[in-house]
């Protein structure tokens, strides 16, 4: 799936306990998350991925800008 001009690619998998997480990684690699399942009976689909990515770039758009305010510019 593209979002915000990166391809993402997510897997649901059960951990060692039996726990169904949800894995998103962009194509690069460089960002891998992890998220348990809001509900086991509702399928994964790209919307719901899109609402995690979104909540976790802007928070990380959030943390960069303070990081700059507090340290000036980078």
């Amino acid at each position: 799936m593209e979002y915000r001009g990166r391809i993402w690619y997510w897997f649901v998998r059960a951990n060692l306990l039996g726990i169904p997480k949800i894995h998103i990684f962009s194509k690069d690699k460089k960002i891998h998350l992890e998220y348990p399942l809001f509900d086991r009976e509702v399928p994964v689909v790209p919307y719901y991925v899109r609402q995690l990515l979104s909540i976790y770039l802007e928070e990380e758009k959030r943390n960069e800008n303070d990081t700059k305010n507090k340290y000036g510019k980078c």
